[in-house]
């Protein structure tokens, strides 16, 4: 973690390859990937994770790196994080994400950059739903696109024209096997 902090890449490496848990957290649950995220030092942090540093691995108060990142107001370590799978939709203790956290910052930049991954996240979760047979996990994500007022009224349209075919598709009765059907009309005149 003091490593982390400073930005000690070499002595970041040592302790790693001396068995060191790369996503070993101290008592509030941090770990040093939180520490690299909340000091900026985005070399550590691209260190950490190519040697399997958690990205999503909240702390006690259920704060991610994201969020570290986020309050500082580092865009390039966002844009790192995120590349690697950081949650821009993740919340803390309080319900706060890594947007509000830079809007409190008052870090418009990385406001900009996390809103548009979170459209994209959105819009992508959403496309992903609306190509499946899953009605209900279409209707969870449509949900949630709407909730958050993110994705364009053309694929909201489109995702519930979708939602509403796999309903009723599900609602029409099934009609009987073929052959089922012919064993039962065979079998009891087969009888007489």
């Amino acid at each position: 973690h003091d490593a982390a902090l400073a930005g000690d890449v070499r002595r970041l490496n040592e302790l790693l390859d001396g068995g060191a848990d790369v996503n070993g957290p101290n008592q509030y649950r941090s770990s040093a990937l939180l520490y690299a995220a909340k000091t900026n030092q985005l070399q550590a942090a691209a260190l950490l994770i190519e040697r399997g540093a958690h990205v999503l691995m909240p702390n006690n108060s259920k704060t991610t790196a994201l969020h570290c990142a986020a309050s500082t107001g580092n865009i390039a370590m966002c844009q790192l994080l995120v590349a690697k799978g950081a949650d821009v939709r993740a919340e803390d203790e309080d319900g706060d994400s890594p947007i509000d956290v830079a809007e409190d910052g008052g870090w418009e930049d990385v406001c900009a950059f996390l809103r548009q991954q979170k459209l994209t996240a959105a819009e992508a979760e959403l496309r992903k739903a609306a190509l499946g047979d899953d009605a209900r996990r279409l209707a969870l994500a449509l949900e949630k696109a709407e909730d958050e007022e993110l994705v364009g009224p053309h694929l909201l349209s489109e995702a519930q024209d979708r939602l509403a075919r796999l309903e009723s598709a599900r609602l029409r009765p099934k009609a009987p096997d073929a052959a089922h059907g012919a064993v039962a009309s065979t079998g009891p005149a087969a009888a007489h």
